[in-house]
C-alpha cells in the first residue's frame, strides 16, 4: 500500500503538476486528521463508558452503605428507647428513695452499657474521588451531599454528645452512688 502511494506521489511530482500534487497531499492530510478525530472520539466513548461503570459501582456502594446505616440506626433507636425506659424506672426508684430490686439493678446494668454507632461513608468517599460533578442526576447529588455533609455530621455530633454525657456524667454518678453494686457481674 505504501509503495502504491509513493508511486502516485512520484508520478505527480515528475509530471510537473504541482496543483494535482497539492490536492493529493491535502487529501492525505485530511484523511490522517479524520483518522485521528475518529480515534479520539472512540477513546472518549470508552472513557465515558469506564466512568459510568465506576459511577454505577460507587452508587451501588452508597446504596449498601445507606441500607447498613439505616439498619444500625433503627436497632440503636430501639435500644435507646429501652434504655430510656430503664433510666426512667431507675429515676423513679431514686426519687421515691426505695430500695433497688433485681429488676432495677438489671436496668442499672442496661443503662451502663455504652452504645456505639458507626456510620459508613465509603461509597460517598468513592463518589467524591470519581467526581461528584460527573453525576448526571443533580437531585441525587444534592441529596447525597446534604446527607453526608450535614445530616450525618449532625447525627455524629448527637452520638458524640451522648457519649460525652455517658462517660463524664452518668458512669461517675452510678459509681459514686452505687458503691455496693458489683459492676462486673450486674452489667
Amino acid at each position: 500500500m505504501i509503495h502504491f502511494i509513493r508511486t502516485i506521489r512520484r508520478q505527480l511530482l515528475d509530471s510537473g503538476s504541482l496543483r494535482k500534487y497539492l490536492a493529493y497531499a491535502l487529501g492525505e492530510i485530511l484523511l490522517v486528521v479524520i483518522g485521528i478525530l475518529v480515534a479520539m472520539q472512540i477513546n472518549n466513548w470508552n472513557e465515558t463508558r469506564k466512568l459510568n461503570a465506576r459511577m454505577i459501582s460507587a452508587l451501588n456502594e452508597v446504596k449498601e452503605d445507606l441500607i447498613k446505616d439505616t439498619i444500625e440506626l433503627n436497632q440503636n433507636i430501639k435500644l435507646q428507647k429501652l434504655d430510656l425506659a430503664a433510666q426512667k424506672r431507675i429515676i423513679h426508684v431514686l426519687e421515691k428513695k426505695q430500695s433497688f430490686t433485681e429488676n432495677e439493678y438489671r436496668d442499672l446494668g442496661r443503662v451502663e452499657l455504652k452504645r456505639e454507632v458507626t456510620l459508613i461513608r465509603n461509597g460517598f468517599d468513592l463518589l467524591k474521588e470519581i467526581g461528584l460533578s460527573n453525576m448526571n442526576d443533580e437531585t441525587l447529588r444534592n441529596a447525597l451531599t446534604t446527607y453526608y455533609g450535614k445530616n450525618q455530621v449532625e447525627v455524629r455530633n448527637e452520638i458524640d454528645d451522648d457519649k460525652y454525657e455517658f462517660e463524664d456524667f452518668w458512669i461517675p454518678y452510678i459509681r459514686q452512688h452505687f458503691k455496693e453494686w458489683n459492676f462486673g457481674q450486674n452489667a
